[in-house]
């Protein structure tokens, strides 16, 4: 019978026959546990003292360790495709074994279990392969030996070699201790924590890089004939205008989490402000930052964790701090931060808010003490409100600021949205004039991109594109040869400007009508009632 024994870095089958271990000393496993009817005798009167099944001299019981089969035929109970044993001396020293070898295993592990026995002199791995079989990795330097059932045979197994235990009756090990082998995982096992088994469990880590892995193969995938889109997604390259916010965010977020020997975690910042108007890019800098970061994204707006429920809202912040940690490395983008963050009164009988904000500051301060890698970008423009302690250092004390664009950011974000729009621009479009224009009329980001939206509307109205839909008559011909022209950029920024003037408008009737309530309602004269007092006249 042959067996089949991998080499994890040659891939060589390395088949071994009996005659290998004729000279070697096989002595039995040593089981480590106490019998279970131990009694202890006065021999000079023949009186029974203790009668116990476990004994302890001279302090507290020593938990008696299952043998090592058992302990690991309670974990392979419990193994799914994506685990592994991990059986070693210490846990630091097996770990350094099983990183030697880590090359051959070629599956993402998502639990270890490990198994410590200090009789071991190296250590070893079990798993399951794809194949739904198990396998065992040799991870020692010296080489173990694998018996064959019913078969005096029995094959060597190098360092970085793995074989299947399908017909393997017993293993071996460096010392001459052995361990047998279940035909499968026993299943009258009451509790896995009998079996002193650590498990390590990192599901909730690598679902980001998964996701990420498994989209890049799915975007491969063209079947003959047919062309996959795939989505681009935002990057720093799509926001314009804004290089000397990009510049701060990459070092103080970015370059800590793609290189953390630099930058290491525990006592670093974790909170940033964005500060700036409306529409400056604020949201889409958060979105392309974790993007870049290749980081699991939350965007949500303070107010969303409201509850009118006592307590419920601190709640939903650390529930929303624990998916951060459970899917990190990851972003935290909180959009009208002032909404959830405002200056507390200072009283205990205050705001219920001021419990909001007391939550933050406990939960910002254990994240800036621990090694997770959660960031926390902000995002108001009225940081003036913000409770002095959010803004300290170490929580929020770093703020960026996101202003209107340049004459030469105008240039940049007019370019990349005019690139974006599946109607081209015409050749005669005089882009930098255009900027000029835009920057004069003191637009953000969100205005750019409306305007070229906009512009393309007009291109429609112009080619009785509209009038073809109504009538049901439009074909996707009559807009493959249309272009945006510069009469249509000019069109939509003059409505625009009409827009912008309306609402300046709406805004300074605003400010001088007189407030509604008793500040302005009220003026008192002198008038009698019946019962001799001033009464207020309207």
């Amino acid at each position: 019978m042959n067996i089949a024994i991998h080499n994890l870095q040659t891939k060589h089958f390395t088949p071994y026959t009996d005659n290998v271990i004729s000279n070697k000393k096989i002595t039995k496993h040593e089981q480590n546990y106490a019998p279970n009817n131990l009694n202890l005798v006065d021999t000079h009167y023949q009186k029974l003292l203790v009668k116990s099944s476990n004994v302890s001299f001279g302090g507290a019981l020593v938990p008696i360790l299952p043998p090592l089969e058992k302990r690991i035929s309670a974990a392979l109970h419990g193994l799914t495709a994506e685990d592994l044993i991990l059986v070693g001396k210490s846990l630091s020293s097996a770990k350094k074994s099983l990183l030697e070898s880590i090359e051959g295993i070629n599956k993402v592990i998502k639990r270890i279990f490990f198994i410590e026995d200090p009789s071991l002199s190296g250590s070893f791995a079990i798993h399951e392969n794809p194949n739904r079989l198990y396998e065992i990795i040799n991870l020692d330097k010296l080489p173990i030996l694998l018996k064959v059932r019913e078969s005096s045979q029995a094959y060597v197994l190098k360092k970085s070699q793995s074989a299947y235990l399908t017909h393997i009756d017993s293993v071996i090990l460096a010392n001459n201790s052995m361990f047998k082998v279940f035909k499968e995982a026993e299943k009258n096992i009451d509790d896995i924590k009998k079996a002193q088994l650590r498990l390590f469990d990192f599901s909730n880590y690598d679902k980001k890089a998964i996701s990420n892995l498994n989209s890049k193969h799915l975007s491969l995938v063209a079947e003959k004939g047919i062309k996959e889109e795939v989505v681009k997604k935002i990057t720093f390259a799509d926001v314009g205008g804004q290089d000397e916010a990009i510049g701060q965010l990459k070092k103080r977020i970015l370059y800590p989490m793609q290189y953390p020997a630099a930058y290491p975690m525990q006592g670093s910042p974790r909170g940033i402000i964005l500060t700036g108007g409306p529409g400056t890019g604020k949201t889409l800098m958060a979105e392309a930052l974790a993007n870049e970061a290749d980081a699991h994204i939350i965007k949500l707006n303070g107010l969303e964790m409201e509850s009118k429920w006592v307590g419920e809202t601190e709640a939903n912040w650390r529930a929303l701090f624990e998916e951060a940690k459970d899917n990190q490395p990851s972003i935290l983008f909180i959009d009208e931060f002032d909404a959830v963050a405002r200056m507390r009164d200072g009283s205990s009988t205050g705001r219920y808010d001021n419990k909001v904000v007391n939550q933050l500051l406990t939960l910002m301060s254990d994240l800036e003490k621990s090694n997770d890698k959660v960031f926390v970008v902000t995002a108001t423009n009225k940081i003036g409100l913000l409770d002095d302690a959010i803004k300290r250092s170490g929580r929020f004390g770093d703020f960026i600021a996101v202003a209107k664009p340049t004459l030469e950011g105008c240039k940049k974000i007019l370019g990349i949205h005019s690139s974006k729009s599946h109607i081209k621009v015409s050749p005669d479009f005089n882009q930098e004039a255009f900027a000029k224009k835009l920057f004069g009329s003191s637009v953000n980001g969100a205005d750019i991109s409306k305007l070229v939206f906009d512009a393309k509307q007009e291109a429609f109205e112009r080619a009785h594109i509209f009038e073809k839909m109504e009538k049901g008559i439009f074909k996707d011909k009559d807009i493959q040869s249309l272009l945006i022209e510069t009469s249509d950029f000019e069109k939509a920024l003059e409505k625009f400007k009409a827009q912008q003037a309306l609402t300046d408008g709406d805004m300074g009737r605003n400010l001088s009508k007189k407030r509604i309530g008793f500040d302005n309602a009220v003026e008192y004269e002198p008038a009698e009632n019946l019962s001799g007092a001033k009464v207020a006249r309207q």
